[in-house]
């Protein structure tokens, strides 16, 4: 377990721990799991050494949970439903606020995740310099899950708000999965 990769120095030890056949885990602070790969080409990595040991990165999120004991139906901005790709006519949910809650609507946590599986295509993209959009478009072809995705499946469940994801997720065409972006431009 290596704490955090800051520098090149921190990955290469955590590149000839796996190496070596060690199961390494370890953070890295970025906006998503393609943004981590950037990261580590920016402090030096050689494409060929992150495509030899990675397996999967991670980028996770926590959203508060709507509270149970005050939970009611309401209607988002439009602008927010929007800017998630969500159906406007859904269901959505939020806390009133109980004492249960502390008078915030919110009890608790749920994560938000985005899973990246490292396939034999995106290695061969990454070792070939492919960029941001067409890492992005592979992946979502190999049926991806983006941050934005599982946080519309949140929100859908009703565990969680419209306005609590454009919190804690970041909406811009980075975080958003290219389904979310193409239902925007439609």
């Amino acid at each position: 377990m290596i704490g955090e990769v800051r520098d090149l120095e921190s990955a290469e030890i955590a590149f000839q721990a796996a190496l070596t056949g060690h199961l390494v885990l370890t953070t890295l602070h970025t906006n998503g799991t393609l943004e981590a790969l950037d990261r580590l080409l920016d402090i030096g990595v050689k494409p060929l050494m992150i495509t030899s040991v990675t397996n999967l990165v991670v980028a996770q999120r926590l959203a508060r949970l709507v509270c149970p004991h005050c939970r009611v139906r309401y209607q988002p901005s439009p602008a927010a439903v929007e800017k998630l790709g969500l159906d406007p006519h859904g269901e959505f949910t939020r806390g009133r606020g109980c004492p249960s809650c502390s008078q915030t609507g919110y009890r608790g946590r749920v994560g938000i995740f985005e899973l990246l599986r490292l396939t034999t295509r995106l290695k061969e993209l990454i070792r070939g310099g492919a960029g941001e959009a067409e890492l992005r478009a592979a992946a979502t072809a190999d049926g991806m899950q983006w941050l934005s995705d599982d946080a519309a499946s949140k929100i859908r469940q009703g565990l969680t708000t419209v306005e609590e994801v454009l919190r804690v997720v970041r909406i811009d065409g980075a975080g958003a999965s290219p389904r979310a972006i193409a239902h925007r431009r439609a």
